[in-house]
């Protein structure tokens, strides 16, 4: 028998527990979406893999440094790179977070001293505490390394879906920018159109996206550092043609006037090779007719036919080196990532997949649908393990939303369980109701608005009886003066007596830390509660039988 009670009150408590803490799921989520945290979170967690986090947090102050003049200029960019440097080493070195900040501190201050002694304070301390709070929130404890990430991407196999691969114009242009440093490859996979098609956030505004599918950021990602490697891997062609037209004992108005429809086939070559759908024939086609304009152009200037020949010749070669582009485009996906600073995690892992992918197909589309599949792969288990990281970070926040809740609604650990102990009317109901209502509670977890899928289940708890909820006025008949009173009077049984308010404030705390220990940890002991149970009617009504 007083097992059987000890079992029912646990079942009762972790029922309660239960509804709270989706309570307070629901109460944080509405949080979030209010400041958007989970959209920045996002980028955020997106910028750790595509770029060096330490480079990119210090972009506004070397932007800075780069406006300041004579020694001020040298100086300032002196110690930034001084303060890279030394973060760097110190990233590499296993630390709590209290020590990553001193650290961020400690490579800050000199970078503070040179403006100072420039009269730079003004414009470089705001930036300096921004690049401090990025800084600090970078630091990840345990962070795995984009080798290990690799080998995990590579042990979770092909991926089931892979959508089309897009054609895009504008890709090429964001390609353009990475390359030239005027945009971030993050800025580019958001700005990348089947990135745009989701996030539907106004131009100039922050993102609102809360959510990117791994399958959605390897075919942006993959897209961005295809178009960025096809100019580096032309561009030594385009100088041969380049120097065998110097070479024309021509004028440089005439050279220009020949050099431009070979300029314009380059631009129609590059779109050609970074979209899909494109042959080998559509090559051959733009080649044919910059010759036959060459020729044209050549007669006019009565070029001699050989002299030209060598300018023919190259612009074969480069056709030649398209076309076996267009048969490995991984190669230039492995030229793009080339490209990036070494220190981007992306760059080790996307060079380790392209060599991967060209394994395991044969054609070049089978290719690279099977990189995208290996990216997205990485991408989702990356994201998983900072996202791990991000909710042991917020757990404070979860306990003050926690708080809020268990005060809002008076869930009081200590009251309630001595109710539940000593009103067995009150217990059997409450038990009863974790037996019909365990299933709906699950579904209630991944629901994308909790707060309205447990709020009957919040009303039926308070249906049984139970001491939660404030009815203040009622309960003390108008008798109760001042808030320490009132505090004193609700707590009943847990806390008669001067010191009530402190026993009811005892009972929030522990309410609230175990609100922070999350609805699918309270699901499982609830699981395991209500399986004790029937075991024991099992076990008793064979006794019974027996007996």
């Amino acid at each position: 028998m007083f097992d059987s009670v000890v079992v029912d009150v646990v079942i009762a408590l972790t029922l309660i527990f239960l509804v709270f803490s989706l309570v307070t799921s629901g109460v944080r989520e509405l949080v979030a979406r209010i400041l958007e945290t989970r959209a920045k979170e996002l980028w955020r967690s997106m910028r750790r893999l595509l770029e060096d986090p330490i480079s990119s947090d210090f972009r506004d102050i070397r932007a800075l440094a780069a406006g300041a003049e004579g020694e001020a200029q040298t100086a300032l960019l002196e110690a930034v790179g001084d303060a890279e440097e030394a973060l760097r080493r110190r990233q590499a070195e296993p630390s709590t977070a209290r020590e990553w900040r001193s650290h961020v501190a400690e490579a800050l201050d000199p970078i503070r001293g040179v403006a100072a002694t420039h009269g730079l304070t003004a414009q470089a301390e705001p930036l300096l505490k921004g690049a401090s709070r990025r800084l600090s929130v970078e630091h990840q404890p345990g962070r795995r390394t984009a080798s290990a990430l690799l080998r995990a991407s590579r042990r979770g196999g092909a991926r089931p879906r892979v959508p089309e691969l897009p054609s895009r114009t504008t890709v090429g242009e964001l390609a353009d920018q990475v390359r030239t440093g005027t945009k971030t490859l993050t800025d580019a996979v958001h700005d990348h159109p089947s990135i745009r098609q989701i996030d539907r956030t106004w131009p100039g505004f922050e993102s609102r996206m809360r959510e990117l599918d791994g399958d959605e950021f390897s075919a942006a990602v993959v897209d961005v550092l295809r178009a960025a490697g096809f100019a580096p891997l032309m561009r030594p062609a385009m100088v041969e043609i380049g120097r065998a037209l110097d070479a024309l004992d021509l004028d440089d108005d005439q050279k220009e006037r020949l050099w431009e429809p070979i300029a314009e086939a380059f631009d129609q070559v590059e779109r050609l090779a970074i979209g899909a759908g494109a042959t080998v024939d559509d090559y051959d086609r733009i080649v044919r007719s910059v010759t036959a304009q060459l020729e044209r152009e050549t007669g006019e200037l009565h070029v001699p036919g050989p002299d030209i020949d060598e300018v023919r010749a190259r612009i074969e070669s480069a056709q030649r080196l398209v076309e076996r582009l267009h048969d490995d485009p991984l190669a230039l996906v492995r030229a793009g990532a080339d490209a990036l600073e070494d220190s981007a995690p992306v760059k080790e892992v996307v060079q380790g997949l392209v060599a991967d992918a060209r394994s395991v197909a044969e054609d070049a589309r089978g290719r690279m649908l099977a990189l995208r599949g290996s990216v997205g792969a990485w991408y989702d288990t990356r994201m998983a393990n900072l996202s791990s990281w991000y909710r042991s970070r917020s757990r404070f926040v979860g306990f003050g939303l926690g708080l809020l809740v268990v005060v809002g609604f008076n869930v009081d650990a200590i009251e309630i369980p001595q109710e539940l102990w000593h009103n067995e009317n009150m217990r059997d109901l409450v038990v009863a109701l974790a037996d019909t209502e365990t299933a709906g509670l699950d579904t209630c977890q991944t629901d994308p608005d909790p707060l309205t899928c447990v709020e009957k289940k919040v009303d039926q708890l308070v249906e049984t009886g139970l001491p939660i909820g404030w009815d203040i006025g009622t309960d003390c008949g108008g008798t109760c003066s001042g808030i320490t009173e009132r505090i004193s009077f609700a707590a009943g049984t847990a806390g008669e007596g001067p010191f009530g308010g402190l026993v009811k404030l005892a009972g929030w705390i522990v309410a609230a830390a175990g609100l922070a220990m999350g609805a699918s940890f309270w699901y499982d002991v609830l699981t395991r509660a209500t399986g004790i149970k029937k075991t024991m009617r099992g076990g008793a009504a064979k006794t019974a039988a027996a007996e």
